[in-house]
């Protein structure tokens, strides 16, 4: 849409709007009853139509609002008279203190319009309808400083929106119009009990009202520290038809002690009918359904989300009661949903937990295969085996033996801790007789024999050994030492090599997931550092330089 365009939409707006509030004043102060002033009423009411903010010339109006709406004006044109003109001004004033206002100049033209509407009814029809004279002066003063009014909104440029609708806040709407009528009928009252003239019993009304009006703000009002009368209200609102807060901590209980999702719902429905005001309740949720209580002959149909609820009740449901069934439905829904999402989520991690546990098995089978393939290649050598080779198969059987058993242990039942623990002397023996030599030296300090996860050292030192066999493939002269220490502070492992450093961008990653590898650093770090973390130690990479690569497994003991 053209700049050009929209600015003459907003300019057609203001100047509907002024017409349509000086067809009403001229009908009013000018010769009313006459052929004249209903042909001024019936226009402004084109004019309205025309000018309302609510509906836009794109949407399609419903039969029975077409309907309604001629027939309102049918009505009007064979009734006119001083009354229908009150109601109708009365509406007006609720129509345009609900609105929602989205920038200053649409402010400044209700404000403008709320103005001429008010002062239209009190001095201009109120007077007519009870036949006050409130002389020559005032007379003039108010005729043409209404017609004045109106006209200041063509300074103004109302801003037109294709895309955002005003909306109506039905609460302000219904105070606006009920405040108005209790100034104009108060204004009566006073005039007629006191016997003063009309603008000295209007003025009194409008200082009576508002000093009301400033009282029950400050009362409502927390800042002042009568947040008291605040909390009441704000209860009373919540509280239509049953106590909210009691009904809510019975929801929240049942949400802590009832974990399925279906088995909630069906707790929470079957809750509603509690309410006094609730015969019975039929839900459909995907392809499950319930039915609670009694049918009645009044119903309300509520859909949030995949949840349809049929709520029978006691009594015809309101605007208000309507709101309130509508919270209620969505309080449980977002109940119900939320331990879908925890059903899922907790689902996520046994798989992750399966998964990861699966990984962390066929990597230590892996690298007992290793282990096998070594033994294998002695075993396969024509010449006669040393002492030293019969000693190292003889002691490394029973382990590979025992590791494969605690592997297979854990792949049939995974969420069985089947952590082995050895004292430190032990293992750090079998260390020493299973390892090669022309791999890795093995030096300990032991002062202090402490129990360890076997599982967990086993692993640590293969996945590091057999990265080291892999990168003394690639390297030469490379040399390799593992330094065992215990004492009353700590259990500490060091595996040091002499090769090549870790590129920078893998070792910031070797602990934070699987990474590409090609002579190890993969998958088996990672595995590694969480089993190790979930035993309480730590697993780190303390040095990492050419020459002088270091993991350290540790974990320290307080006093």
């Amino acid at each position: 849409m053209t700049s050009n365009s929209i600015l003459s939409r907003q300019m057609l707006g203001n100047l509907s709007l002024v017409l349509m509030l000086e067809l009403i004043h001229f009908a009013v102060w000018v010769d009313f009853g006459s052929a004249l002033s209903h042909a001024m009423i019936l226009v402004h009411l084109g004019l309205f139509l025309i000018w309302q903010p609510v509906w836009r010339s794109d949407e399609s109006i419903s039969w029975l609002n077409s309907g309604l709406f001629i027939i309102f004006i049918l009505v009007f044109a064979s009734f006119i008279n001083l009354w229908l003109i009150f109601i109708w001004i009365i509406l007006l004033i609720g129509f345009l203190g609900g609105f929602i206002k989205h920038n200053t100049s649409d402010q400044i033209i209700y404000m403008i319009t709320l103005a001429f509407l008010i002062s239209e009814l009190l001095m201009g029809v109120t007077t007519q309808i009870f036949r006050i004279n409130i002389g020559p002066v005032a007379y003039k003063l108010f005729f043409y400083g209404l017609f004045i009014l109106p006209l200041t909104i063509l300074i103004f440029i109302r801003r037109v929106s294709t895309v955002i609708h005003e909306s109506v806040d039905l609460l302000r709407a219904v105070s606006s119009a009920l405040l108005v009528s209790l100034v104009a009928l108060g204004s009566l009252l006073n005039m007629y009990h006191t016997g003063t003239g009309y603008l000295d019993a209007l003025i009194g009304t409008i200082v009576a009202i508002s000093f009301s009006l400033i009282v029950i703000s400050w009362l409502l009002s927390p800042r002042l520290g009568f947040s008291g009368l605040s909390q009441v209200w704000s209860q009373s609102l919540l509280n239509i038809g049953t106590p909210f807060e009691q009904w809510l901590s019975t929801i929240s209980s049942l949400n802590q002690e009832i974990i399925d999702p279906e088995e909630f719902l069906e707790a929470a429905m079957e809750e509603l009918t509690n309410i006094s005001w609730i015969s019975g309740i039929h839900w459909r949720v995907d392809e499950r359904e319930g039915m609670h209580g009694q049918e009645d002959k009044h119903l309300v149909h509520i859909t949030v989300n995949d949840l349809e609820v049929i709520l029978y009740t006691r009594l015809v449901v309101g605007g208000a009661l309507f709101l309130h069934c509508n919270l209620l439905i969505k309080i449980i829904e977002n109940l119900y949903t939320s331990k879908i999402q925890e059903r899922k989520l907790n689902q996520q991690i046994h798989l992750q937990s399966i998964y990861e546990t699966g990984a962390r098995i066929t990597h230590d089978i892996k690298n007992l295969l290793q282990s096998i393939k070594t033994l294998a290649s002695i075993v396969d050598q024509k010449e006669a085996l040393s002492e030293d080779k019969q000693k190292l198969i003889r002691s490394q059987l029973p382990n590979l033996s025992r590791r494969l058993q605690l592997a297979l242990d854990k792949l049939q039942a995974p969420e069985i801790n089947t952590r082995e623990n050895r004292d430190i002397t032990s293992w750090t023996e079998e260390l020493k007789n299973r390892v090669d030599p022309s791999l890795a030296s093995v030096t300990a300090s032991i002062s202090i024999n402490h129990e360890i996860p076997a599982d967990l050292f086993d692993s640590v030192i293969d996945n590091l050994l057999e990265n080291i066999a892999s990168k003394k493939q690639l390297e030469t002269g490379i040399s390799a030492d593992i330094e065992i220490l215990a004492d009353a502070g700590r259990v500490r492992i060091r595996v040091r090599d002499s090769g090549s450093a870790i590129p920078e961008n893998k070792a910031m990653r070797l602990f934070g997931g699987a990474i590409d590898s090609e002579n190890g650093l993969g998958i088996g770090i990672y595995q590694a550092s969480r089993q190790a973390g979930l035993s309480g130690y730590t697993l780190n990479l303390t040095d990492n330089r050419d020459g002088q690569v270091c993991f350290q497994l540790e974990k320290e003991f307080s006093d």
